[in-house]
């Protein structure tokens, strides 16, 4: 958690999310009183992120494609109040949900997808947490297995690993889409992105 009071295991296999207690000083973990949350079975929490007043909290669920949306307890617990689709409704095929990172201004979501290759942008309710879809934007390749966003929140970079190339987009500050900003960057085999301050 952004205050390092609480840390969360995604647990893809189990369909949880565990929750445990973290004391700093001694860099040691204990249980905390709510040990998990559950999710669907057959959904596969891979990530998450966190919004940064704290309150809520978002995961990318890998195999039912959908994110899960948390209230943020005082005491560091987790309430499930959303499930929604990283896919559109018409997107019948075979697909795997990979990435999830919210915009620095804390009022867009972005999520990728392996199958249909592409990013999902969401846009944040600043009262609730919850999300409504924005976009589906596609990507230049196959298997965006990664993404991150630059630290100012102006651009967006897709890693697609199946075909060795990286997507780059603009980010609408307004509205939160893609939209692509320059040429392929070809790089065999791209599985994770980072920015070094």
């Amino acid at each position: 958690s952004g205050d390092n009071r609480y840390a969360y295991v995604a647990d893809l296999g189990n369909d949880k999310i565990w929750i445990y207690n973290f004391d700093r000083a001694e860099g040691k973990l204990s249980a905390h009183a709510q040990k998990f949350v559950e999710l669907k079975e057959g959904a596969g929490p891979r990530h998450m992120s966190f919004a940064k007043n704290g309150i809520y909290a978002y995961s990318i669920n890998e195999l039912n494609s959908t994110v899960s949306v948390f209230r943020v307890k005082e005491n560091g617990g987790l309430e499930l109040i959303q499930n929604i689709s990283s896919l559109p409704d018409s997107y019948k095929n075979k697909n795997s949900a990979a990435d999830i990172h919210l915009h620095p201004d804390g009022k867009f979501l972005y999520a990728s997808n392996r199958g249909h290759n592409s990013i999902a942008v969401f846009e944040i309710n600043a009262e609730t947490g919850k999300l409504s879809n924005v976009d589906f934007v596609p990507v230049a390749g196959k298997t965006p297995r990664n993404f991150a966003i630059s630290p100012y929140g102006k651009y967006l970079y897709a890693a697609s690993q199946d075909t060795g190339n990286i997507t780059t987009y603009s980010i609408n500050p307004d509205t939160g889409k893609l939209k692509i900003h320059q040429e392929l960057f070809e790089i065999k085999t791209p599985v994770c992105l980072e920015f070094v301050k």
